[in-house]
């Protein structure tokens, strides 16, 4: 089960991703809570597992560099923002599951 952080994060990040857009490092931190440095660690040890036990889309590719507009992340590809923008968020992970 995931922490009530985790589904803050998916929460937020769904809603940008329904709305085909993404967030900087720093917008993610503000509205989740923590500095953005360390956004990447929170991503990588909390987020990414998350997903891929939940066969969600890699949701940290819609966390961007404000200067850049790109994931630090050099594995996030086009393909990864697509799977986010045309993930069906209306269905609940209970629906999945069945």
């Amino acid at each position: 089960m995931p922490d009530g952080r985790t589904k803050r994060m998916v929460s937020l990040l769904a809603y940008v991703a329904r709305n085909k857009g993404t967030i900087t490092y720093s917008e993610f931190a503000d509205i989740i809570g923590g500095i953005a440095r360390g956004v990447g660690k929170l991503l990588t040890n909390e987020l990414a597992p998350h997903c891929r036990s939940e066969g969600l889309p890699n949701l940290w590719a819609l966390v961007v560099n404000a200067k850049t507009g790109m994931s630090t992340d050099p594995d996030v590809t086009q393909a990864d923002l697509d799977a986010c923008y045309t993930f069906d968020w209306n269905v609940t992970q209970d629906q999945r599951a069945n």
